[in-house]
């Protein structure tokens, strides 16, 4: 029996079914921007079950119907009882919630309120409250987060606490920096935000970015911390040494994207993802992380305001909007694969998907490969980044729009029609930005005008026609309000362009 059950053992490593399953297998939701009605979130949750998926972690932001603090929750937040609702129904499907509230930085849709102005690092600067004002933190902290405890069973907590740009700048904080360090200004926060969590029976989550960036006291941090380590594409020793992590005894789980930079609303970087894929979870799997996730962003966390005066906040504007989440169902489905993958090939994975999901034939599956990968070119005036003309994009662009409008789609149409809005979309960008650089350029004569006018009212006809595009295809799966924000934002330029001319007609 022994030497039967070392030979399935032994056959089972070498077809490369035998390798460590990860504990945590982790799906991430950002609802900072882009939130959807609560049926369409269970079907998510449903979807990500079949595939294997253990683990949610809700980056509810103000969509959660906080009370006491209830000025922070915004027009798209749900109900209590439809939080609840969300909750027991993927504890049915065996996929534990984890509740990701911030407790440092990306806190801008607390800190812009006039009522939270004395916990900001900086008067002007909104992200991040300074780590020196503890009692009043931890106030807010500990009240924030025992209502989201109250509904969320989780043994753990994501307490975020990436990205404090802002860490030391305060003139307090740099006096406490200058004796200690930021690693100790870090970890000290880190440790009451940690103790409020601990207290409360719950296991704290936080991103591993700044400790592994000033790692000096990552000794210090409570042996029940979970380090995420978020790495999208870039080096193993991009935010500090990785050793230093991997050494530290505490529990790690491995963070993929995704959507993230370079992405934005009209360009979708599938290369830099696909790659993510192949390269990370080998590393991942090597320093045995026990967990993995995949995160997607609809936003960069990065705003532009609105203020009257300096210090007020009316407003605030995301920097970067991304395509919804409606259409990567191929990458989470790659995500999946992936993880249960000996290794894991994009080429392979995107031609077989669109063969075995949409009908393609192999010649039309590696076509739509091709296109999906090529390298991400931003604008900058009339040029790219690789100083490529504007004309020539547009004339690569136009022949995969050209492609995905005419190939033979036999299967799962609703999906690809994703695929191709995407697309048309960045031509309607491309187009705009072409008749942008046209027109800045231009002597401004009636003539000149009206031919700029033409080329606009075009684009308009286009962009609305986009529009209902968007809303057909993603009914089900935002709120309203946020389908008629995401058209308008996509829209804005080419309107005030419109405008301008108009007036100068």
């Amino acid at each position: 029996m022994k030497k039967l059950l070392l030979f399935i053992f032994i056959s089972l490593s070498v077809s490369g079914f035998a390798q460590k399953d990860f504990q945590i297998k982790a799906f991430h939701i950002d609802f900072r921007i882009q939130v959807m009605p609560l049926e369409e979130l269970k079907d998510l949750a449903a979807y990500l079950h079949a595939s294997g998926i253990n683990t949610i972690i809700m980056e509810w932001e103000g969509s959660f119907p906080f009370t006491e603090n209830g000025i922070i929750s915004n027009r798209y937040s749900y109900t209590k009882e439809e939080v609840k609702d969300f909750i027991q129904y993927c504890t049915c499907l065996d996929i534990d919630v984890i509740p990701l509230q911030q407790c440092l930085g990306h806190l801008e849709y607390i800190l812009k309120y006039d009522n939270y102005a004395s916990l900001r690092e900086d008067p002007f600067d909104v992200s991040q409250v300074c780590p020196l004002k503890k009692e009043e933190v931890r106030k807010l902290y500990s009240a924030l987060i025992s209502e989201i405890i109250a509904l969320h069973p989780s043994k753990y907590i994501h307490i975020g606490g990436d990205e404090a740009y802002l860490l030391g700048h305060c003139d307090e904080c740099q006096k406490y920096v200058k004796q200690n360090g930021k690693s100790a200004l870090f970890v000290e926060h880190i440790n009451m935000i940690t103790e409020l969590i601990i207290e409360k029976g719950k296991i704290p989550v936080l991103w591993a970015d700044i400790i592994m960036k000033y790692p000096e006291a990552i000794t210090e941090l409570p042996k029940q911390c979970v380090l995420v380590n978020w790495n999208y594409g870039w080096d193993i020793n991009h935010f500090g040494n990785h050793d230093n992590i991997v050494n530290s005894g505490l529990e790690l789980w491995g963070a993929l994207s995704l959507r993230s930079w370079p992405d934005n609303f009209f360009l979708t970087s599938w290369r830099t993802h696909f790659k993510n894929l192949e390269d990370f979870i080998p590393v991942i799997r090597e320093n045995n992380y026990t967990g993995i996730v995949m995160t997607s962003w609809s936003t960069s966390g990065q705003y532009t305001f609105l203020r009257e005066p300096k210090n007020h906040i009316v407003e605030m504007f995301p920097i970067r909007h991304v395509y919804p989440l409606s259409g990567f169902k191929m990458s989470i489905d790659a995500y999946t694969e992936a993880i249960c993958s000996k290794q894991f090939n994009g080429h392979d994975f995107v031609t077989s998907y669109a063969i075995e999901n949409f009908g393609f034939n192999k010649e039309d599956a590696e076509i739509f490969w091709k296109g999906l990968n090529v390298p991400v070119e931003t604008i900058d005036g009339d040029k790219t980044s690789t100083n490529r003309s504007l004309a020539e994009l547009s004339e690569e662009n136009k022949a995969f729009c050209d492609f995905l409008h005419n190939v033979k789609v036999r299967s799962n149409k609703n999906e690809f029609e994703h695929y191709l809005l995407m697309y048309d979309i960045r031509q309607y960008y491309i187009d705009g930005k072409i008749i942008l650089a046209e027109t800045e350029n231009m002597d401004f004569l009636p003539e000149n005008v009206r031919m700029q006018l033409d080329k606009l009212n075009e684009l308009r006809r286009n962009g609305k026609t986009l529009n209902r595009k968007f809303k057909k295809l993603n009914k089900k799966s935002l709120n309203p309000a946020c389908i008629d924000n995401e058209n308008y934002i996509r829209n804005r330029e080419t309107e005030i362009l419109y405008n301008k001319l108009t007036k100068n007609k």
